[in-house]
């Protein structure tokens, strides 16, 4: 760990991990009392159209995702990444409180249109981390920032928002503008994070970086008055590489390797070749199933039991009936176990098994995680529901083991497999073919949700899920 850590840049790594974390935060608060949230703007109480509806909602998001994506990845080459990161952090705030005064589905999909159409933090984030730990010694720490700090504002957003709100018990009656506070205050977070990037994060494109920056100068000075001395601010790893403007021969030499292996040696100007279509079309799988379950879950979760539709085991209509404080409580525990598994299980995992085996093994308990959560409704009783939150529990804690596992591993692997001209372009054209899957994914599974709970057989969409995941599983033998 001590060799991992020399000339780390930890500070710039921090204020990277903050943007991470508000935006995690921002993402995942809605996530509680989603159901609640539209049940509120549609004036319905069908679980069916509520499905549809936040169906609708984030296939709108993965559409504008798809079409700015690209676009944002070239902004980040030509106005740079610390630019970028900004537009999509004030973006974000905007949707929040958007949502906050929406009393309408309409208001509720320009939300979505806005944070979609700004934000290109994700992508933004990975070619910040891959330039700053452009030794290979530091990039399973780098790239475990994007999980970590993800379930980290995974267990404080849906927390935090839960606590926020107050839904009476009779949801026909919610009152006027119920998520006003929660959705405000997090805005508020997100924009303070934001100033903090604009004073503190230095950019990272090789060509951009020289370019006078008016916030980190009023940054330095700030420091500078906090009473870190010149010297210790230039002691930044980063830092000094930006002032010397060269990388030395041992530090460039991991990029050097990829950009003339044979095997790696891209097929064409962008920079694509086959093993980086398979990187990403792997990486589509695992953000359309993930994106499945994570917006269906709070549904099944909050929609009413009903106990006379269980018949074992494809018998089933609604869910599990939970509380919103209920849903946060369960998905902050999701996070908290997120955040010790990436703090404990990855870097063994990568030290005996290696990136790629590691990948694979994180991908299968997905379809445990899926296979498993319907099967709580059957263990839920009116005087006892011990065995349906424990199932209910280790369906939620297995599914973000696997995205902890899976994560940094996919960035790693599509990082090491891009030639370094390359990098901000092709991680757009990844998160744009992620975009793609997750547009289709949401309208395919609220319809085939609706259905089956229609017909109430809803085991069997989760079963399907479990197969989809168990079909993402197999397609990892063509990663190289």
């Amino acid at each position: 760990m001590i060799e991992i850590l020399a000339d780390f840049p930890l500070f710039q790594v921090a204020i990277v991990s903050i943007v991470r974390l508000v935006d995690s935060i921002g993402e995942t608060s809605t996530f509680p009392y989603m159901y609640h949230l539209v049940r509120y703007v549609t004036a319905t109480s069908d679980e069916s159209k509520i499905t549809v509806y936040i169906s609708y909602l984030s296939a709108t998001g993965s559409l504008f995702h798809i079409i700015f994506n690209l676009f944002w990845g070239f902004q980040a080459d030509y106005w740079g990444r610390k630019n970028v990161l900004l537009i999509s952090l004030v973006g974000q705030a905007v949707s929040l409180l958007i949502v906050a005064n929406s009393t309408s589905f309409i208001g509720l999909l320009i939300s979505r249109v806005v944070f979609a159409v700004t934000n290109n933090t994700l992508s933004t984030i990975r070619t910040i981390l891959g330039e700053i730990a452009h030794e290979k010694r530091h990039q399973s720490l780098a790239f475990s920032i994007v999980p970590l700090f993800y379930n980290l504002g995974f267990m404080i957003g849906p927390f935090l928002s839960s606590q926020l709100i107050t839904i009476p018990s009779n949801t026909d009656d919610f009152g006027d503008r119920p998520f006003f506070r929660a959705n405000v205050v997090i805005a508020a977070l997100i924009l303070l994070v934001c100033i903090i990037a604009f004073l503190f994060l230095q950019e990272t494109h090789q060509q951009i970086r020289y370019r006078s920056d008016f916030g980190l100068a009023l940054g330095n000075s700030i420091r500078s008055k906090l009473g870190f001395s010149e010297h210790t601010i230039k002691e930044d790893p980063f830092e000094i590489e930006l002032d010397d403007g060269l990388l030395s021969e041992p530090e460039t030499e991991p990029e050097t390797e990829l950009a003339t292996d044979p095997a790696a040696k891209p097929k064409s100007k962008f920079g694509l070749n086959s093993k980086i279509v398979h990187i990403i079309i792997s990486q589509c799988f695992l953000m359309s199933h993930i994106l499945i379950y994570s917006h269906f879950l709070p549904v099944f979760l909050s929609a009413p039991f009903q106990p006379e539709s269980l018949h074992f085991p494809l018998g089933l209509k609604g869910g599990l009936g939970m509380s919103y404080k209920q849903v946060g409580t369960m998905l902050s525990v999701g996070g908290l176990v997120g955040i010790i598994m990436v703090l404990f299980l990855s870097p063994v995992l990568e030290q005996k098994f290696g990136i790629l085996r590691a990948y694979r093994l994180g991908v299968s308990v997905f379809t445990i995680s899926y296979f498993v959560l319907p099967l709580a409704a059957f263990g839920e009783q009116d005087d006892n529901t011990f065995v349906s939150t424990v199932l209910s529990y280790f369906s939620v804690l297995l599914k973000e083991i696997g995205g902890v596992i899976c994560f940094p591993y996919i960035f790693i692997l599509l990082h090491r497999a891009t030639p370094p001209e390359s990098v901000s372009f092709l991680n757009g054209v990844a998160m744009s073919a992620s975009g793609l899957a997750s547009f289709v994914a949401p309208l395919i599974g609220a319809r085939v949700l609706a259905w089956t709970n229609t017909h109430s057989v809803a085991t069997l969409f989760w079963w399907m899920l479990a197969l989809y995941a168990a079909f993402s599983l197999v397609h990892t033998i063509a990663l190289k």
